[in-house]
């Protein structure tokens, strides 16, 4: 049961609340009759049914969405409702065709006897949430040794897949700051995520890595038998990985309310490896953002804790503050910097999260400003400049407009 003191937000507008309500009864109790009750309460407004759409795909939800509409479509338009079936059955399609390439690659490693765990993606979808077709996704993510990091990517090269960055990686000799690369196809339709870290070193959250490999579950996928993240470790993965890009939309959360359901998981020993890795204010903030948008089954003496911590209390209020008026919009600063810092533990922590963030480079600097081997140290100048050029401008747009909603309050109040 959802703990007896989940809050709930309110979102902007009309549309914004028939998603959330879509979503929260898709991962809570789908025949729960008050929430089905408020579903027909919503969609008997005027609803911008394409605002619906829009907002459900944005924030990677159509499976949940679906879910709960196909159990009330009498109470919305037909057009709607077979909109987003049809949103739904494109997803379902393209997971299949991602699960069968995931399937084959496993296979292809294990002849090989290359180790490889599946993470987020089809894995996640079957192992937590029942059916390949109810999660919402786009490209592969494996993880792997790094040691076996030059088979790996011959292996995908000659399945037609291109690095985006590891041959300059190598020949940068590990100057650049990595912990994953990007392999597409040729026609750019399929993208695999290769990761030999769960994230990078300046992010506070590294396990045990031999512990991960120990613990891993195993999931059918299309015939193959895959290792996946066992459920306490993709739950701490799924939060650190969402806290680290700052949690801008609803699918990581469905995601930590989807593992929160698991019977076999033990909160006291999730909560204890957290603390372990000097992440428990990330698992804190994962743990309250589920339980009071989607009302997960979190235990409520651990939402009243994380409700007593004030820097996680005001994270979850601005994030949720967030989750719709942003729409369509790139991520701001304050999810893509502002997330992090807060949940990040330990005033040293947090300064060298953003000096090693803000001042090491990454290739992502030799793609702006090529230079030859001998004068890669010149990039300690040139990634402060990037960054600069490429976020100064919504820094200032973020603090204009911070400036407009001041005056605002001031009016008001006069």
């Amino acid at each position: 049961m959802p703990p007896k003191n989940a809050q709930s937000i309110s979102p902007p507008n009309a549309e914004a609340q028939f998603v959330l309500t879509c979503v929260a009864g898709a991962i809570a109790n789908a025949s729960d009759s008050d929430r089905a009750n408020r579903t027909s309460e919503l969609a008997a407004k005027s609803l911008d049914w394409n605002e619906v759409l829009r907002i459900a795909s944005w924030h990677g939800v159509i499976p949940c969405v679906w879910r709960f509409v196909s159990l009330h479509a009498d109470a919305m338009p037909e057009s709607f409702v077979a909109a987003i079936r049809a949103e739904f059955v494109g997803n379902a399609l393209r997971n299949l065709r991602l699960a069968r390439e995931l399937a084959r690659i496993a296979n292809a490693l294990a002849a090989m006897k290359i180790g490889m765990l599946a993470l987020k993606g089809p894995a996640l979808a079957i192992a937590t949430y029942g059916d390949l077709a109810m999660r919402q996704f786009t490209d592969l993510d494996i993880l792997i040794r790094e040691p076996d990091l030059p088979r790996v990517a011959d292996l995908l090269a000659e399945s037609g897949y291109y690095p985006r960055r590891y041959e300059r990686d190598r020949r940068g000799g590990g100057f650049f700051q990595s912990s994953e690369d990007e392999f597409s196809s040729a026609d750019g339709r399929d993208l695999i995520d290769v990761h030999w870290r769960l994230a990078p070193a300046y992010f506070p959250f590294a396990p045990d890595e031999e512990g991960l490999w120990m613990r891993a579950a195993s999931v059918e996928i299309e015939g193959a038998h895959i290792a996946t993240l066992a459920t306490t470790d993709a739950m701490l993965f799924v939060i650190a990985h969402a806290t680290k890009h700052g949690w801008p939309n609803l699918r990581a959360i469905c995601d930590v309310a989807a593992l929160a359901a698991a019977p076999s998981l033990d909160w006291d020993a999730l909560a204890a490896q957290a603390a372990r890795l000097g992440c428990g204010r990330m698992f804190l903030l994962g743990a309250l953002l589920a339980a009071e948008i989607t009302q997960a089954r979190v235990p409520p003496a651990l939402v009243a804790q994380a409700r007593g911590d004030p820097r996680v209390a005001r994270l979850a209020r601005r994030i949720t503050d967030r989750l719709f008026t942003r729409i369509g919009a790139r991520p701001g600063l304050f999810n893509e910097w502002m997330v992090p810092l807060g949940a990040i533990e330990g005033a040293a922590n947090r300064i060298r999260y953003g000096a090693q963030r803000g001042l090491r480079p990454s290739v992502d600097d030799w793609e702006f400003f090529p230079l030859p081997r001998g004068l890669y140290p010149l990039y300690w100048i040139i990634r402060p400049f990037r960054l600069l050029a490429a976020h100064g401008p919504r820094l200032f747009s973020g603090a204009a407009r911070a400036n407009d909603s001041a005056r605002k309050r001031a009016a008001v109040r006069e």
